[in-house]
């Protein structure tokens, strides 16, 4: 039979106009009272605003998600806070005294957030303050820097946390089963302000596979061999196939090809284009030419941003070819070292920076499969059999490092190696026997944490550990197809085999067992088998084929599915205690994309948000709880007139009390979860169609898409209108089967209309009191488009990029730099790998550990690297109008422009091509990318030394303010070896590469003194020069200024194989006497006859200033 209605029959009049709203909380039977007690209207459900704010209170209401939500999490532990001391270094200005020091502090700390109830399927985002550092979902860096962090899913089966046991022991941390929360590990809190950050999660209950891909305009590639520089996001293909043979630069970030070069012209031209394809970690090719001791084998330098040679030699006799080879540095000096394994000549070879062999180390296996650096710069180098040996050769692994010591004519170095061999027996589960001829073995892979090697043949894939120098994991490889390769990145707990082109499989990198596999057939567009570079930073592929060109394949992410509304209602209605036969929720089928419960309420305070989006009401009827859907068609029951015991009562809202507009807030699940509004109004232009002006605000805190929340919006404005007449009426007994929520239609004067039935009464006097209300169909506003507005964009993670660094040997670039010999100026400047790089900090130290900040810098390098090499000139002092230099921009490119010559000479368009300064005046932008600068002054701030100097594949830097720092280093600090680290904003001084220099002190030097002139009277030399000044030049006094302590030069003089030194203090002249002259020499001359003479000013601080030789 039918009975009273529940709270939920009529809410909407109440919620939306405030009138009416005690006609919707009748108290039901017992079974009704569990979901809407007697106090129920008084309650108040979820808020958007209770999402927003991490919480640290005892006690806290753990949250209940359903589908996909944003919401903050409550603080269930912390650990003590670590701190760091971080020293930075200022040096003096002009007159200073010296460089000072500042020590400031770094903070760190381990917590715990606890989000929700549990189990939860998957998390997607993390937000600390506002900014995403996790992001699973999305195209690009999944996790930012340094940051670690576990998340516990919330099941009954989850264990302490090992953070937690660590710092309040084990046994006296809960396991928090079926809460859902997040560890943080150690995080870092300078961006916080050095306190706990807001934190924020996108959790899901149900998980989805996502397949997001960026697209490349490189429509084929077919590679041979792939070089990838993840430093400077580039990637360089070798390709050999269907005679186009060339190398191409491509950019990772726009995927894009940015040069190429013709192989065999313009490229050295690999023996094998599958192997030998090495670069070091400046970014230059290292290219070995040729085949076994044969003529014709070399080795080349290419420079990876122009792809011009730059170097070529001939290898000597003995040597043979080389193909694989990786860098080292040097101890103590940091010079650079090639290491090189041989084509099939049994060798290793170290070539220094000038392709010169340092050493040749004789091996029993002929061919190199592999090589790469550790973190001590030791190069390892895998040293294997020829792929056509009828048995199984031994795989030797040999260690190369280098040392330098002082020599007699400067520093000496030495090579030390060793030579480790693993026997052919332990290579293959049948020990190279049998059918196992596959003879080669490479080295595919290195993990740094734990400073292993990765091998893989035919048959089985291993580790070999540096440290203990022995295989500690293997397994058979006959379940995949294809090989790991060098050129992949770790993550470090993580190795991705490209198995048969279609699958990314993961394998563990402890124990090298699969983990998890992605089908590459699941991205778009993919349907052939692809080869491949795995990118750790972004957990992505970069996936090639001659079909589908370049693409990047970002895996294993996930996305968030959405709720039905029947589950979420019959979920709430199970934890008042109803079973699953006490309600009905079949009738609702719409989807919600997230909703939380987060604080103590009634299930009718959590229902109300529900009903309001769902537009749904709860009738009990015949011991049932049924949700019943609004939008309903008329029953076929029809109530006339006659019917009636008693005059109808029909009340009418009036419109002033009804709505203009209806504005709801929600969370936009298509605009980054963050709260939107979408607002629906009624139209009173050009003719008004009311005369009420109330807007009303409602707040729905649960996550919609904006059609969603936009359609709701339309629909509760047009209840609001549709409903507000409402129908009083005394019924017969046989209408006693009608139930609240119930269309009928009501005839009255002989018209008719659909009314929905609110509430009814069953009298003593066997009558049923019933009300309703008007209503009509919500025409078309299921089909609303919500607008999304442009002003989001999704965050992605961006990482702070690494950059290059320069560290040229300037003078003294602005008078203002001067530091009164208190110490030395350098010059720094930086290019970051990406675009929107913020700027970097120079880092230095000279040791491996403690480093101090030395400056920083905003703007990027303007660089690009020589074409041809820039001609010398026999007057640096005049306007060079022939000379020309062709450069390839790797950055800023659109810097370089023309200026006229006044501005030449006002020392605009300031450039540094080798050693050399130079102002340059015309720019042309060449048909190939390249730009044309003529028009110079040479030789600027003394450094017209440098003009004969030149060559192909040289950095030109472009010296402007913002774009070069400065630092200061003590006068004992110069020539010493220091390690330098260009540290990219957002990024750790642990991750950027070091370059070792010694800072000469160059801003000291004096210039070369000019306009020597030489006389010979009576056997005497008499010799005069005009100094030169490093401050105060561009002055037009006739008399140079003086910018040292005093005026002192040194002569030296060349004769005959041999060379004397003379001093001279307080004048620019100097006579050399016959009799000194034979003196000196030993000779019997009756004149001084023709000498070398090499003339320096001499500085108090730095001694020996720029020569300058003249022949006297």
């Amino acid at each position: 039979m039918a009975t009273l209605a529940l709270g939920m029959v009529g809410a909407g009049i109440g919620a939306v106009t405030g009138v009416g709203a005690g006609a919707g909380w009748l108290v039901g039977t017992a079974l009704g009272r569990v979901l809407f007690p007697e106090d129920g209207g008084n309650g108040t459900g979820p808020r958007l605003s209770d999402l927003k704010i991490t919480g640290a209170s005892y006690g806290a209401s753990i949250p209940r998600v359903y589908g996909t939500m944003r919401l903050a999490g409550n603080i269930i532990w912390a650990g003590p806070l670590r701190s760091e001391a971080v020293t930075a270094t200022t040096g003096g200005g002009k007159g200073g005294a010296g460089g000072s020091s500042v020590t400031g502090y770094h903070y760190y700390t381990s917590f715990a957030v606890g989000i929700c109830e549990g189990p939860m399927a998957a998390l997607l985002k993390i937000w600390a303050d506002g900014e995403v550092i996790y992001d699973a979902s999305a195209a690009g860096t999944v996790i930012a820097d340094d940051l670690r962090f576990r998340f516990y899913k919330g099941d009954e089966d989850q264990l302490p946390d090992s953070i937690m046991e660590a710092e309040e022991g084990a046994g006296n941390v809960p396991a928090y089963r079926g809460l859902c929360y997040l560890v943080f590990d150690d995080l870092s809190l300078t961006n916080y302000g050095n306190r706990l950050p807001n934190i924020e999660v996108l959790v899901t209950e149900t998980g989805l596979n996502a397949y997001p891909l960026e697209m490349s305009p490189i429509s084929s590639v077919d590679a041979s061999s792939f070089a990838y520089d993840e430093m400077r996001g580039l990637a360089w293909s070798y390709e050999v196939v269907d005679s186009v043979d060339r190398v191409r630069k491509i950019d990772l970030e726009t995927l894009e090809e940015t040069a190429s070069a013709t192989i065999g012209t313009d490229f050295p031209r690999l023996p094998d284009g599958a192997r030998g394809f090495s670069r070091d970690r400046s970014g230059t090719f290292w290219i070995g030419t040729g085949s076994g001791l044969l003529a014709g084998r070399q080795m080349s330098r290419v420079d990876g941003n122009s792809l011009q040679i730059t170097a070529t030699a001939d290898l000597p006799t003995g040597v043979g070819a080389v193909t694989w080879s990786t860098d080292i540095l040097a101890g103590a000096t940091g010079a650079a070292f090639q290491v090189a394994g041989s084509q099939q000549s049994y060798q290793i070879v170290v070539f220094n920076s000038d392709l010169g062999v340092e050493e040749v180390i004789p091996t029993s296996s002929r061919v190199c499969t592999g090589a790469v650096t550790d973190e001590a710069e030791v190069a390892w180098v895998a040293m294997s059999g020829w792929a056509t040996g009828p048995a199984f050769s031994d795989l030797e692994i040999v260690a190369v490092s280098l040392y330098g010591a002082a020599g007699l004519e400067g520093t000496d170095y030495h090579v030390t190696s060793g030579i480790y061999t693993v026997p052919a027996a332990d290579l293959t589960p049948l020990g190279g026997t049998d059918s196992e001829t596959n003879n080669i073995t490479n080295l595919v892979g290195y993990l740094p944490a734990s400073r292993e090697l990765v091998f893989q043949n035919d048959y089985r894939l291993f580790k070999w550990s540096t440290i203990s120098l022995s295989i500690t994991a293997s397994r058979d490889v006959a379940d995949l197809s294809g090989r790991l390769s060098l050129v992949n990145r770790t993550n470090g707990s993580e190795l991705v085999f490209i198995s048969a082109g279609r699958y990314a499989v993961y394998l563990s990198a402890e124990t090298l067992e699969e983990t998890e596999r992605v089908d590459l057939y699941d991205f778009a567009g993919v349907s052939t088998s692809v080869n491949g570079i795995y990118d750790a930073a972004s957990d992505s592929l970069l996936a090639f084929n001659e079909t589908i060109g370049l693409k990047r394949l970002y895996l294993r992410r996930r996305g968030g599915e959405s709720a039905d509304l029947a589950e979420i209602v019959a979920d709430l209605s199970a934890r008042a205690g109803l079973m699953p036969s006490d309600i009905d929720v079949s009738a609702l089928d719409a989807e919600v994309p997230g909703y939380v419960v987060n604080r103590p309420m009634s299930v009718a305070d959590a229902l109300s948000p529900l009903s309001h989006y769902g537009f749904f009401d709860a009738v009990e009827s015949d011991d049932k709880i049924n949700f019943i859907p609004r939008n309903q068609s008329a029953s076929g029951i029809v109530i006339a007139d006659g019917d009636m015991l008693s005059p109808p009562d029909l009340r009418r809202l009036q419109e002033s009390e009804l709505p203009e507009r209806i504005s709801l807030s929600y969370l936009a699940a298509d605009a980054g979860y963050q709260a939107g509004t979408q607002s629906e109004k009624r139209a009173f232009k050009p003719v008004s169609t009311m005369f009420g002006r109330n807007r009303l605000a409602r707040e729905l805190p649960m996550a919609l898409f904006a059609d969603q929340a936009r359609s709701a919006a339309a629909r509760s404005l047009y209840d609001a209108w549709a409903e507000r007449q409402i129908l009083g009426a005394a019924l017969p007994i046989k209408y006693l089967a009608l139930d609240p929520a119930d269309v009928v239609t009501v005839t009255l004067g002989g018209r008719s209309a659909p009314v929905r039935l609110m509430q009814s009464h069953f009298g003593a006097d066997m009558t049923l009191e019933a009300e309703a209300v008007t209503l009509a169909p919500f025409a078309g506003t299921d089909e609303l488009s919500g607008e999304t507005g442009s002003g989001y964009q999704q965050v992605l993670i961006r990482r702070g990029s690494l950059a290059e660094l320069f560290l040229p040997d300037l003078p003294l670039l602005r008078d203002r730099d001067a530091t009164a010999a208190s110490g030395s100026r350098f010059y720094f400047a930086m290019d970051g790998y990406q675009s929107g790089w913020s700027g970097g900090a120079l880092y230095s130290a000279f040791d491996e550990e403690s480093y101090s900040l030395e400056g920083t810098v905003t703007g990027e390098a303007v660089w690009g690297v020589t074409l041809n090499a820039l001609s010398a000139t026999l007057s640096p002092f005049t306007t060079d109008r022939t000379s020309f230099v062709d450069i390839r921009m790797v950055s800023g490119g659109g810097e370089l422009e023309s200026i006229s010559e006044a501005m030449l000479l006002n020392g605009d368009n300031a450039l540094l091509i080798g050693n050399e300064i130079v102002n340059f005046a015309d720019v042309t932008l060449n048909a190939d990318g390249s730009y044309r600068l003529s028009t110079f002054l040479r030789g600027r701030r003394g450094t017209e030394d440098a003009v004969s100097t030149h060559k192909t594949g040289e950095r030109a830097l472009l010296l402007r303010e913002g774009g070069i720092g400065g630092a200061f280093a003590d006068l004992a600090e110069l020539n010493l070896p220091r390690r330098f680290k260009a540290v990219g904003a957002g990024r750790l001084i642990e991750e950027a590469p070091v370059v070792v220099k010694k800072l000469t002190g160059r801003d000291l030097q004096p210039y070369a003194p000019v306009h020597i002139e030489a006389d010979r009277t009576g056997g005497d030399l008499a010799l005069s020069w005009v100094r030169r000044t490093r401050i105060g030049g561009g002055s037009l006094s006739s008399v140079p200024p003086l910018s040292e302590a005093s005026e002192r030069y040194e002569l030296v003089f060349t004769y005959g194989g041999a060379s004397v030194s003379k001093y001279v203090s307080g004048e620019a002249a100097y006579t050399y006497s016959l009799a000194g002259f034979n003196a000196d020499f030993g000779a019997s001359e009756t004149a001084v006859p023709e000498l070398t003479l090499t003339l320096y000013q001499l500085s108090e601080t730095i001694g020996r200033g720029v020569p300058a030789t003249e022949i006297v």
